[in-house]
């Protein structure tokens, strides 16, 4: 992560819970309340049985093939930002925020992982 006196450049936010919510109340919760990275996201899939799911930015928020992927694991949720490229099938990209933005996404990913009346980890 690099960063200014505004904001950080970033290649992946990673947030984990102790407290955390079945997979599809997470993937629902996420794709509702972040609003940080500027694309809605959607469910691309989630599978409990595997503890694991994929949101993306919703298609029609993409701009010059890039996309916003939240992978959940059950108990955290990392974000990282994709360009597709015919060539390599995708590759990642760093991407920007503000400290706000940064503190917003991290605080709506935790409230959404969490079970509700869920602490802190």
């Amino acid at each position: 992560m690099t960063g200014d006196g505004i904001g950080v450049r970033v290649n992946r936010v990673r947030v984990n819970v102790s407290d955390a919510a079945p997979l599809r109340n997470q993937a629902d919760q996420i794709c509702e309340r972040v609003r940080a990275l500027g694309d809605r996201l959607v469910p691309l899939e989630v599978e409990p049985r595997l503890s694991g799911g994929v949101l993306r930015s919703a298609p029609a928020d993409m701009r010059d093939r890039e996309y916003y992927e939240v992978g959940l694991d059950g108990s955290g949720a990392t974000v990282e930002r994709y360009k597709a490229n015919a060539d390599v099938g995708r590759e990642r990209q760093s991407f920007s925020l503000t400290h706000d933005q940064l503190e917003e996404l991290v605080s709506d990913l935790s409230d959404g992982l969490r079970a509700p009346g869920g602490k802190d980890s």
